[in-house]
């Protein structure tokens, strides 16, 4: 490793020229790569979006596709998300989540399928397919929610997990795609990142309900400081180890004494 190493200033306005080429051609060459790739990818699904309207008989080809799901444990912090694909691929910016209010306490997904699409689609800005997740009582709730809603002639189908079977309205029998085709992987794949999507908002929930129940027992620390404390920390673990001082910099010293002789006194139980 004995090599001797040459250092060129860039001060030159010679070499800032050279620099300059430099990048413009690093940029032009990482733009038609991306094209290429991107090129690549669409004509790929213009074959599996194709075949897709074939198979379901629907009335465009879907270049946007909206996909629900819902989550919650025993009833609690119901969320619901939507993830959009187009032309497919997840465009994450349009991605939604929602809190379920029609379903507190009690687990009702057919209830909460209904208050989701009312939300999202009461100003009729419709994709060309919706995928809902689940089977035909999830599908027909929302038919239902669209009746009351006069919005017709949209192209909607859910997605039965135990066996893959794809359902559409007022038809019995679902529309069975190849195991090992790539439309049905398409479906898979949409479906599964809507139930990320609605898990990890989920458990976003659930973390800060338990925390603020944790809070709430803490005598003489005011609701503004469990809302600064909720906001600035993720973790009852975190605000457990904090000492009084760096407490007293967050919220007021009386607060911070509750919490701190909160937690002291708990540790030594």
């Amino acid at each position: 490793f004995k090599k001797k190493i040459k250092l060129i200033s860039d001060n030159l306005k010679k070499n800032k020229d050279f620099i300059s080429l430099a990048k413009k051609n690093a940029q032009f060459s990482l733009d038609k790569f991306k094209l290429k790739i991107l090129s690549e990818i669409q004509n790929e699904y213009n074959e599996v979006g194709a075949y897709i309207q074939e198979k379901l008989n629907l009335k465009k080809f879907p270049h946007r596709v909206e996909c629900f799901d819902i989550s919650h444990i025993q009833g609690t912090n119901t969320v619901a998300s939507m993830v959009v694909f187009e032309n497919g691929q997840p465009k994450k910016s349009a991605y939604r989540r929602f809190k379920i209010k029609s379903a507190e306490g009690k687990p009702d997904d057919f209830k909460s399928m209904k208050e989701v699409v009312s939300r999202r689609y009461r100003n009729k800005e419709m994709p060309d397919l919706i995928i809902i997740d689940g089977g035909k009582g999830q599908l027909s709730s929302v038919m239902t929610q669209f009746e009351e809603m006069d919005i017709k002639n949209q192209d909607i189908v859910s997605l039965a997990k135990r066996l893959e079977e794809v359902f559409k309205p007022n038809q019995s029998k679902p529309v069975i795609f190849p195991v090992s085709s790539t439309a049905l992987y398409f479906f898979q794949r949409i479906r599964d990142e809507a139930h990320r999507f609605a898990i990890t908002y989920h458990r976003k929930l659930r973390g800060k309900t338990s925390l603020k129940s944790v809070l709430d027992d803490i005598k003489g620390l005011s609701d503004k400081n469990k809302k600064i404390l909720l906001a600035k920390y993720k973790s009852i673990n975190i605000i457990s180890n904090l000492s009084e001082y760096e407490l007293e910099q967050i919220i007021t010293k009386r607060g911070a004494k509750a919490v701190y002789e909160f937690f002291r006194i708990k540790s030594e139980k």
